[in-house]
């Protein structure tokens, strides 16, 4: 264990500060291994359920204390990191990863057509620089894996998209002390538009209101949808308005092909849903370019321009 014997009977207080953090990073490394252990059982458990029921699962969620459906879960992330993704386990087993990390590349082959080459084309696009840091949190990696199967999959990456729209909604779920959350899961452009004009609006009060910004966000959002948030009357930030910002390539603006854009602040989006913003005529163009290998920003255009109209269909009554 890098060093480190019988852990369980060191006493902390009594390491440096430089110790504890070392013994720290090998108690993390030796957790993963056991993940990975882990993970090779749970995928066992899965191949050999031949029970119509499911009863493994049943027994899996009372070994691990957890619910029923996380049991599930635990169960088909497993399988599909011993079948299709075992150099990803493999960086599981020598420390390199977490199964958080693991489970968030496992779950991005479900989103990809029944393809085999695609899983060993997402390891290929993802493991070698996440590896290669060293240092990458699990959200990090999900917005990788995002940008990833995006592009290895650009032909249906609109349907997906369609098919997570259906499952848009506001949830209502009560807390305690008076409190209670609400959960919109919205499309991604609408959502980052939202939460960025209210942050906005937090500088339309005085420099004395002893809110603070999360706290003046969450009243706005209490006065928008109660009594409309004033558009007009929003503070310009750096001297624009509050607005959001969309990077694609003029080959997918005019359609020659469907390659994922950039949501700044958020991730990829489909082509079609960065042509549909492009064409909003409250919007502007500039013109950036880009290094095609790495995204780095090389040059900014100095000229914005208003997005031509799109033209109406014949039968159009407007």
């Amino acid at each position: 264990m890098g060093g480190w014997a019988n852990v369980e009977l060191i006493d902390p207080a009594l390491l440096s500060a430089d110790e504890r953090i070392d013994l720290l990073a090998a108690l993390e490394k030796q957790r993963r291994r056991f993940e990975a252990a882990q993970l090779r059982l749970l995928a066992a458990i899965q191949a050999d359920d031949e029970t119509e029921l499911g009863l493994p699962q049943e027994a899996v969620s009372l070994a691990l204390q957890v619910p029923l459906r996380t049991a599930q879960i635990k169960l088909a992330q497993a399988d599909t990191l011993v079948r299709q993704l075992p150099r990803t386990l493999t960086a599981v087993a020598d420390g390199s990863i977490s199964a958080g990390h693991a489970s968030v590349l496992a779950e991005a082959v479900w989103r990809l057509p029944a393809d085999p080459a695609l899983p060993a084309a997402l390891e290929d696009a993802v493991l070698p620089p996440v590896l290669a840091t060293g240092c990458v949190t699990v959200p990090q990696l999900r917005r990788r894996v995002g940008r990833a199967v995006a592009a290895l999959d650009p032909s249906t990456a609109e349907q997906r998209h369609q098919r997570a729209l259906t499952e848009r909604r506001v949830e209502y779920h009560p807390g305690e002390d008076g409190m209670a959350s609400l959960i919109a899961l919205l499309p991604a452009p609408e959502a980052q538009l939202i939460y960025v004009r209210l942050t906005a609006a937090t500088g339309l009060f005085p420099p004395q209101d002893a809110r603070t910004r999360d706290q003046r966000r969450a009243d706005l959002f209490i006065d928008s949808i109660l009594t409309g948030l004033p558009l007009d009357a929003l503070p310009k930030v750096q001297g624009r308005r509050p607005a959001i910002q969309v990077t694609v390539s003029a080959d997918t603006l005019l359609g020659l092909n469907d390659q994922p854009a950039h949501l700044t602040g958020y991730g990829p989006i489909t082509a079609d849903t960065a042509r549909r913003l492009a064409a909003d005529s409250s919007g502007t163009w500039r013109r950036l370019l880009t290094d095609p290998n790495t995204g780095a920003l090389l040059d900014i255009g100095e000229h914005r321009y208003r997005p031509p109209q799109l033209p109406r269909e014949p039968d159009d009554p407007g």
